[in-house]
């Protein structure tokens, strides 16, 4: 059936004024492509400084999707890792750290489940050596240089906490801050702030979940050039501030504390690769993941909740002969968060997704991919289950 409710909007004019909220990974990405694609491009960022939130961790593991299957999740993953490694190498600055990422199997049933992905695999993407599924041209990133890398902040506002959002009469967006007091406006808008995004009215209806997570730095006698992960992950000794140490994680916790816990500490211990011998913790952070209902990005178009409603209120019947009108959209007003705990991973082609179909360039995945990932999912599919 032809599928009209996840049609994409035709492309914005030639250099116009992009209003970014989020000065997170996603927020960053979006800066970057959305400026070299030649818009004029102002971030919204709600605390002092870019990669405040979780993107603020001292460093971020580029960790690749692992499936023995074949689906329309492992390919967007496998195209997003990879034009990640692509796009943070092409960085200076130090932002791209490499070292290679060993996946180490628990039990039996994921040790085959590696071997049939190493089957699949060239050698020189990932091979399989005992019970580790290793990855040599893996790496991590220090978003403390992301940070340094800009030179200026002239296109980014700060401390402003974005509350409203609403048309002008130009078919564009004028945005107010908490106090009500005008920000700024702009021809187009794209949510990045994780999971806030919600508090505006034209994505209320949009399903996030919040959750929250620690990692714990550590001094310990774990001295190689690896990344290691299985339960939970260990980095190499990384120098941040003045101090080197390990970083091993990360807690899953179904709440939004940002109180470190020494239960999180632990689980954190508990679940690191490696068998330690000496070890001594020196602290850690907390930040909160935004996660969608079925753990995939929400990023695209923003579609207009009620007007859906009406457009499809009939499609659970089936009809193939039925016809129904285009996608009712907001316009101009777009959406990309829900990263979850791949955010650094997958931020880079979904920034490059979003250009493209802003520019109208061709996409870096196909329709079904586009589908995967709509906003409009969550609305579609609750109507065909009527």
């Amino acid at each position: 059936m032809h599928k009209p409710w996840f049609k994409l909007p035709g492309p914005l004019k030639a250099r116009a004024h992009i209003a970014v909220i989020g000065g997170g990974i996603a927020g960053i990405m979006l800066f970057n492509h959305l400026k070299d694609a030649g818009f004029k491009v102002t971030v919204l960022e709600k605390n002092s400084h870019i990669l405040s939130g979780a993107s603020g961790n001292p460093v971020a593991i580029l960790d690749p999707y692992i499936s023995a299957g074949d689906s329309q999740q492992k390919t967007f993953y496998d195209l997003a890792y990879q034009y990640a490694l692509k796009y943070y190498g092409a960085l200076n600055d130090g932002i791209f750290i490499s070292s290679p990422l060993i996946k180490i199997a628990e039990n039996n049933a994921t040790l085959e489940r590696y071997r049939k992905v190493a089957k699949k695999n060239s050698p020189v993407k990932l091979y399989l050596k005992e019970n580790k599924l290793v990855f040599p041209n893996a790496g991590y990133i220090k978003p403390e240089n992301i940070r340094l890398s800009f030179n200026s902040t002239e296109n980014f506002i700060f401390n402003v906490q974005v509350s409203r959002i609403i048309n002008d009469r130009n078919d564009g967006w004028i945005l107010f801050d908490q106090y009500d007091n005008f920000l700024i406006d702009a021809d187009a808008v794209i949510l990045a702030n994780s999971y806030n995004f919600p508090e505006f009215a034209q994505v209320v209806h949009n399903p996030i979940k919040k959750m929250s997570g620690q990692i714990t730095y550590l001094k310990s006698d774990y001295n190689e050039n690896a990344i290691l992960n299985s339960a939970g992950y260990l980095t190499p000794a990384i120098n941040s501030e003045g101090d080197k140490f390990n970083i091993c994680g990360a807690s899953f916790e179904n709440n939004i504390s940002l109180k470190i816990s020494k239960e999180a500490h632990e689980e954190n211990l508990k679940k690191a690769p490696y068998n330690f011998k000496k070890i001594e913790i020196l602290g850690g952070r907390r930040g909160i993941r935004a996660m969608s209902k079925d753990h995939l990005p929400v990023c695209g178009p923003v579609p207009d909740h009620a007007e859906y409603i009406n457009a499809y209120n009939n499609i659970h019947h089936g009809n193939k002969f039925e016809v129904y009108p285009d996608a009712p959209l907001y316009e101009n007003f777009f959406i990309l968060a829900g990263l979850g705990s791949k955010g650094f991973v997958t931020a880079p082609i979904l920034a490059k997704y979003l250009t493209a179909i802003l520019i109208k360039k061709p996409l870096p995945f196909d329709e079904k991919i586009c589908h995967l990932l709509h906003p409009a999912r969550f609305i579609i599919r609750e109507l065909s289950k009527k």
